[in-house]
């Protein structure tokens, strides 16, 4: 089967369920990341970019952006302190899936921030786009 035929079926059984826009979006956005996943298998992580765009999750982009962060507010977070803050987020994305959004990746970051009260690196990072 083509990819065009693949996607003229998956629209008419979707046309079928006579879903509101707000529905459909709904369930495209949430069937999304399993949908990569039964494709890409459980070997890897992946994160869903604003853009559309699937990339390979690394935990060292996060972390730039949690040094960049914690620089800004003239606290500086170690490269131990780091480590720690990746460890315990990869732990828990992986927990949500082995393919998430960006958006869910940077509610998480913030909430560990949060809980680990590191509350100047969560606000230099949640005003930071």
């Amino acid at each position: 089967m083509d990819k065009n035929q693949l996607f003229e079926d998956l629209g008419n059984r979707l046309k079928d369920e006579n879903l509101s826009a707000r529905e459909l979006s709904q369930l495209i956005t949430s069937s999304l990341p399993k949908l990569y996943e039964n494709i890409l298998g459980q070997d890897k992580s992946y994160v869903i970019k604003r853009s559309g765009m699937l990339e390979e999750y690394q935990c060292e982009k996060f972390q730039s952006s949690l040094a960049r962060a914690s620089d800004e507010t003239n606290q500086p977070l170690g490269s131990g302190e780091l480590n720690v803050l990746c460890s315990e987020v990869s732990r828990q994305a992986a927990q949500m899936g082995t393919v998430i959004y960006t958006w869910q990746l940077r509610d998480l970051i913030l909430e560990i921030l949060y809980k680990n009260k590191y509350y100047e690196v969560y606000k230099s990072y949640k005003n930071a786009r």
